[in-house]
């Protein structure tokens, strides 16, 4: 399982070396909002549950900047 990951990454690094630079800021976007979509899917219950009303409000905001940004 590790090997088929780093040879998918391994891959996908090259295809970014081969890239144009806009292209490649393009995927790292891409990329990143999909690492944020999971890390607020991943909170959303522990803040939640778990969470005082500071950790509420931070997790709140987060969401508003998120939701923001898919509407670009």
């Amino acid at each position: 399982m590790r090997t088929i990951v780093l040879s998918a990454l391994h891959g996908l690094f090259f295809l970014l070396l081969s890239l144009p630079l806009q292209a490649k800021a393009v995927l790292q976007v891409a990329f990143g909002v999909e690492e944020n979509q999971l890390i607020i899917k991943s909170l959303d219950s522990t803040i939640s549950h778990l969470g005082d009303q500071e950790d509420k409000k931070l997790y709140k905001r987060c969401l508003q900047h998120y939701l923001e940004f898919l509407e670009l």
